[in-house]
């Protein structure tokens, strides 16, 4: 019982050329194939969510539970099928997007304990949150910004509006020897509502998906 891959036949025949790369060599086109990868995969995060139960057990038996900062993050995720694909990367939100979930222990996070918060966080936050919680200076260098406030309901920590990443496809035209590498980039930028992609290559026009009537990046 598993749920659907988020996909369209219609993908398949884009016209867009690095959409069309994208899914020229479609993944899991077997139902009874894609099902049991994503059996696999679910299963593999009951393994996961099993591990960190007895991690905690443990953190609570040795009494580090009340004074240890929990941070829960990921590399990116599998696409398994949505899209046509496999992997990772790309575009499309189920290959950038990631979770974070953060267990501050001390009373100051307890007015948003168990809550989902707005706004945009970046893996690059994650340092400058951990040295805030350790109490060491946050160095000039780093690009991120300490989400602590936040997770403490400080009304003075305001949330990213917007994202930004990029994205090197030179793979998906690896049969492509005459490319420019250089011209195999894309930049993306999102907020709430929208999401723009821009291609380095002028001869590839850019995405645009309204993602607050098609979250699943179905329509450009």
């Amino acid at each position: 019982d598993m749920p659907e891959a988020n996909r369209r036949p219609e993908e398949l025949t884009s016209a867009h050329p690095y959409l069309a790369a994208a899914h020229s060599d479609p993944q899991w086109a077997s139902e009874r194939d894609l099902r049991e990868a994503l059996a696999n995969y679910y299963g593999m995060i009951t393994e996961l969510d099993t591990s960190l139960g007895i991690l905690f057990d443990a953190l609570k038996t040795s009494g580090q539970w009340d004074r240890t900062l929990i941070v829960f993050s990921s590399d990116h995720g599998d696409y398994v099928g949505d899209h046509y694909l496999d992997g990772k990367g790309r575009h499309y939100e189920t290959g950038i997007h990631v979770p974070l979930i953060i267990r501050d222990p001390l009373p100051e996070a307890d007015s948003t304990r168990g809550e989902q918060l707005d706004g945009f966080v970046e893996s690059i936050d994650l340092a400058p949150t951990l040295l805030e919680y350790l109490g060491v200076p946050v160095p000039d260098r780093f690009q991120g910004r300490s989400v602590l406030g936040r997770v403490r309901g400080k009304a003075d920590s305001e949330a990213k509006a917007e994202v930004y990443y990029e994205w090197d496809f030179r793979g998906d035209f690896r049969q492509d020897t005459d490319r420019d590498p250089d011209r195999c980039l894309l930049w993306a930028v999102r907020d709430n509502n929208w999401k723009y992609v821009q291609f380095a290559d002028e001869g590839m026009p850019p995405l645009l998906y309204d993602l607050s009537t098609d979250p699943e990046e179905q329509y450009n």
